[in-house]
């Protein structure tokens, strides 16, 4: 995995590689109004020196922080015995980092429902000392989906609620959490827009008090209110608020 800043000019002015015992993909990034970033995805084998793997064979999630200059403050990746991966990251207004993915089995404190089930996962930050290591904490872990199999395609945080988006046993799930005062996300509600039909979630965000997602789909009728514009055959770009 290899992080790259470039200028205006289209200059690469940082690059930061992160190596694994066998593989790594970077699947989301995120950067924090302080000029933090986060980068998540999957590693197979070992991310960091000394790190002790459950199962070299399979993935395991992982999410790497870096500060505003490129340098790496902290890296977690944390697995289920079976395989799991990160596919979306962002920072909260309260400084944490917030991770979703899936997972064949059980996260560190979470549960599984079968198949692929999702997670959505916090992380703190801690200093020892004045000028001591930052290190990543998790704050607590939520396992969710159905008995078929799901992922999170995209995720946003707004103030204390985190929202997901993603494809769960073959339709369109949204999901709500509230960010408890511990960091866990707690769920609040749940919307199905119907079958996917060989679609995918592109994008999740939060406008003037309104959830917009937006994605492909070959569904003529989704559940997601009035529709503004036709389904014009094949498989169609969507924006639901």
């Amino acid at each position: 995995v290899v992080l790259m800043k470039l200028d205006s000019a289209g200059q690469v002015v940082i690059s930061r590689g992160l190596g694994a015992a066998s593989s790594a993909s970077g699947y989301a990034i995120s950067v924090s109004d302080d000029g933090r970033v986060a980068v998540a995805g999957s590693v197979t084998g070992g991310l960091v020196p000394g790190q002790t793997v459950t199962n070299r064979g399979l993935s395991d999630s992982f999410v790497s922080v870096f500060d505003a200059k490129g340098v790496e403050q902290w890296t977690q990746s944390r697995g289920a015995k079976a395989a799991d991966e990160a596919t979306a990251v962002s920072f909260g207004s309260d400084g944490r980092v917030y991770v979703s993915g899936r997972a064949q089995s059980a996260m560190p404190g979470g549960s599984v429902t079968g198949g692929w089930d999702s997670y959505v996962q916090t992380f703190g930050e801690t200093q020892t000392t004045t000028n001591g290591p930052i290190t990543g904490t998790s704050l607590g872990v939520t396992q969710f989906g159905t008995i078929g199999d799901d992922n999170v395609q995209a995720m946003t945080v707004d103030g204390d609620k985190l929202y997901t988006a993603g494809v769960e046993n073959g339709s369109f799930v949204v999901r709500q959490f509230r960010i408890g005062t511990g960091g866990a996300p707690e769920l609040l509600t749940t919307r199905n827009l119907g079958p996917a039909i060989g679609g995918e979630v592109a994008g999740i965000a939060v406008s003037d008090g309104k959830l917009i997602v937006s994605g492909t789909t070959k569904n003529s009728a989704l559940d997601a209110g009035s529709i503004n514009s036709a389904h014009a055959g094949g498989t169609d770009v969507f924006v639901a608020s």
